[in-house]
């Protein structure tokens, strides 16, 4: 539960009325929250003394905490928050640590983690060396964080390494497997920079608790009403949020491992995507990985909040048509941004959407226990192996995937990763399904040792997956982006009965009338905190000191169009033609291979724009670029927006270099300085030129289905990407900027068919090992066959 409020990153009721000119509300970039609102209660104080926890009643190294919280403790799920927790304690201690201080080891990592109050405080030193408090202590606080913690901590390096020692002990497997050889010895299991922190109570942090991964740390509010409610007497929460710093872990093994890599890969990267929804759900499930119940949350967040979520359909909480059933599960696209506590409400947010994989991952798991005769501990621990797998594999920037494997294998290239993890090939609820699905097939479905010597068929995975609406994929991708002869092993088509596929015709720009093709975002005072946002760390460098300087933007007028100067935010509207919920949208508005010499290429399935008009279809515009335009690349990759040219007499797309010349603007006035010539013009910050919606009903527009009663929406900073307007163009001037979407539950954006995708390229070296059925290879998704082409045009206005 990353902290919502500094996530949800641009907010605002919007009337359908003021439909094209379009207000933001700004906040802060990074992160998401757990609780989005709140609501009261009152209950009677018990009264009771309950268990003395004090240092003359334990031991040295030992203490009390609460084993859960006191809501299941308590079996009252109306417990008052006056309630003595020293009631809930248990009379035998618990062991803490003998150190000093809360801080503990982890295996031959010898600072693993530590807890304090908060960040300001100092830690907590055991004179005595005993660790027994009233619980309504600060002291009490980090003990129980503390030894939660370590429990959970304990249980994590202990599953890892039994599944480390599978491929790598005494008796290996010889089965595939994404975790390296040297996770130990480099200590690649943990972030062996620094310690993981646990802030036990954060006083500024009402009704809320977040893993920070830029710090590496976890804080735990309270309740804003009752304050002597904290979170930190909910171990459920806290197991949530450690499970998104395991998740960040697993997704950075090979990478540690390697020690070549500088930046960590992420699992989500903007306030709403759905990586971002998947670590939720995953998060949700690291509580059950440790409790073995299928509720999280329901004192911290139930209680008080009614935020607790429910990861099994048969949760009494779940809205009536839901059951453990066929028929009944918690499927994509239908449930994202369902809310358990309030059904009727449907909100793009991701730790409602992540609910999906909660069920799923908890369904997987008790379908295990049945078809491999595993205990739910060791059913848990199965999927927990599994879930270690995937990521791993899905967040290598070093791009083997999988040990012994050649470098380009899984995200492209080392120098490309972090653009395809972030933008181009981002983890959606297809691509991690398929990745889970994989490590599935190649290990319990290959091995029937693994299953208690059953015979584990993959069909049934199919079919749970099918159920959850995640059958997205047609084949188990198990060569990767690999160039090699390999027989594609396909899913078994008629397992696929609920999960519905859309073709990508059926994505456009919404052109019934008395509609805009966008909504544009310049007031002065949003953009200015936008601006602020996005350089304090959001994007790859800074904006262009040409429209932002000494932390104020120079031009925006809030006139509702694009102007010369402004910082403007743009949301395409998207329609959806089909008769489906089409889901996991996003537009791109990064650099692509779509130019040849200055001009723009016509070979595309978009036919634009003409010979007449200055296209062009020249034998480089039918070579794709294999490395992104990087390093030894013939071909490049460049700016979405190029503009029309009038000087000759006749009005014809040129690139944005030709344009300045024409207009005899000075290198000087480029955006990016002398040496950047190709987007000298316009351009999208790196890292904040992607936009994500998170699903679009059918015949309809994202804002059409998002919309209140009262006609109104909420939009944020990842419904839209952002533009730099250089100053020095001609007011009057026409840009078109060709754009890329895609969707998750996409028919043909992922894979090789014989059916013509209007994109006409010629044989490269990959085409001897590319077959129909096969996926894309990630270098196709530099270019245009995995996408639908938008191409959105503005006049600039002064």
């Amino acid at each position: 539960m990353d902290e919502l409020k500094r996530n949800g990153t641009f907010k605002k009721s919007l009337s359908k009325q003021t439909y094209y000119k379009s207000a933001l509300v700004v906040m802060a970039l990074c992160l998401t929250s757990c609780v989005p609102s709140q609501s009261g209660g009152s209950k009677k104080s018990s009264g009771a003394s309950g268990v003395t926890n004090t240092s003359s009643t334990v031991g040295v190294g030992y203490g009390r905490v609460l084993h859960d919280n006191p809501i299941i403790l308590s079996g009252n799920a109306n417990l008052s928050q006056d309630t003595n927790l020293n009631t809930l304690l248990k009379q035998g201690q618990d062991y803490v640590t003998s150190n000093q201080y809360l801080q503990e080891s982890c295996g031959s990592l010898p600072f693993c983690f530590e807890v304090k109050k908060d960040k300001f405080t100092a830690l907590h030193q055991a004179s005595d060396g005993k660790w027994g408090f009233h619980t309504s202590t600060n002291e009490f606080n980090q003990v129980q964080m503390f030894t939660h913690m370590n429990w959970i901590i304990d249980k994590y390096n202990s599953d890892l390494f039994n599944v480390h020692d599978q491929y790598y002990g005494l008796s290996p497997s010889g089965l595939q497997t994404s975790l390296p050889s040297t996770l130990y010895l480099n200590n690649a299991f943990w972030d062996s920079t620094r310690p993981l922190r646990g802030y036990a109570v954060c006083d500024d942090l009402p009704n809320n608790a977040f893993f920070s991964p830029s710090d590496y740390s976890i804080c735990l509010g309270f309740d804003s009403i009752y304050t002597n409610v904290k979170f930190v007497q909910d171990p459920t929460t806290l197991y949530h949020e450690i499970g998104h710093a395991f998740v960040a872990n697993a997704l950075n093994f090979r990478n540690n491992a390697a020690g070549t890599v500088s930046i960590d890969s992420s699992l989500g990267y903007f306030s709403y995507d759905e990586g971002k929804a998947i670590n939720e759900g995953i998060a949700d499930y690291f509580s059950y990985y440790m409790t073995g119940r299928t509720h999280m949350g329901e004192w911290a967040q139930g209680r008080f909040l009614n935020l607790s979520r429910p990861m099994s359909e048969s949760d009494a909480l779940h809205a009536p048509g839901l059951s453990e059933t066929v028929t009944g599960r918690l499927s994509y696209p239908t449930y994202l941004g369902y809310d358990p506590n309030e059904p009727t409400l449907v909100q793009e947010e991701i730790h409602y959407a992540g609910q999906i994989m909660s069920h799923f991952l908890v369904a997987f798991t008790k379908d295990l226990e049945v078809a491999c005769s595993f205990s739910n501990s060791a059913a848990r621990s199965y999927t927990f192996k599994l879930l270690m797998e995937s990521l791993a594999y899905l967040g290598d920037f070093t791009s083997t995937g999988i040990e012994g494997f050649a470098a380009g294998s899984v995200n492209h290239s080392f120098e490309n990763g972090r653009e395809w993890l972030q933008k181009n090939k981002p983890i959606t609820f297809r691509r991690f399904s398929q990745a889970f699905a994989r490590f599935t097939k190649s290990s319990l479905a290959t091995d029937p040792a693994l299953c208690n010597f059953n015979v584990y068929n993959i069909q049934r995975l199919e079919q749970l997956l099918d159920n959850y609406g995640l059958l997205l994929f047609k084949n188990y991708d198990m060569n990767g982006s690999r160039s090699i002869v390999e027989t594609i092993q396909k899913v078994q088509d008629l397992n696929r009965q609920k999960t519905v596929l859309i073709k990508k015709n059926q994505l456009f720009t919404d052109i019934r009338p008395s509609t805009s093709s966008a909504f544009v975002f310049d007031s002065y005072t949003d953009m200015n905190e936008a601006a602020k946002a996005l350089t304090g760390g959001f994007i790859d460098g800074t904006l262009s000191s040409t429209i932002f300087e000494n932390g104020n933007l120079k031009y925006n007028n809030g006139n509702g169009q694009i102007s010369p100067g402004e910082l403007v935010g743009v949301l395409i509207n998207l329609y959806n033609n089909s008769n489906s919920v089409m889901s996991g949208v996003r537009i791109l508005a990064n650099d692509w291979d779509h130019m040849d010499s200055g001009q723009a290429c016509n070979n595309l399935s978009d036919n634009f724009p003409s010979s007449s008009q200055g296209g062009i279809s020249t034998a480089s515009c039918s070579t794709e670029a294999l490395e992104n335009g990087a390093g030894t690349d013939p071909e490049s990759v460049d700016p979405v927006c190029f503009f029309q040219d009038s000087s000759s007499g006749s009005a014809i797309w040129v690139s944005q270099e030709t344009f300045m010349a024409s207009k005899a603007i000075e290198e000087s006035e480029c955006l990016g300085g002398i040496g950047n010539k190709k987007d000298c013009l316009v351009r999208s910050p790196k890292g904040a030129d992607v936009g994500w919606y998170s699903k679009i009903d059918p015949k309809k527009t994202w804002a059409e289905t998002f919309q209140d009663a009262d006609g109104n929406n909420q939009f944020k900073a990842s419904n839209i990407f952002f533009l730099e307007i250089s100053p020095s163009i001609p007011p009057g001037t026409t840009i078109n900027c060709r754009l890329r979407a895609t969707f998750t539950n996409c028919e043909d954006c992922h894979n090789i068919t014989s059916t013509a995708t209007g994109n006409t390229y010629t044989p490269n070296v990959h085409t001897p090992f590319e077959q129909n059925g096969d996926e894309y290879k990630d270098y196709k998704y530099s270019g245009a066959d995995p996408y639908q082409i938008i191409n959105y045009q503005f006049t600039v206005i002064d």
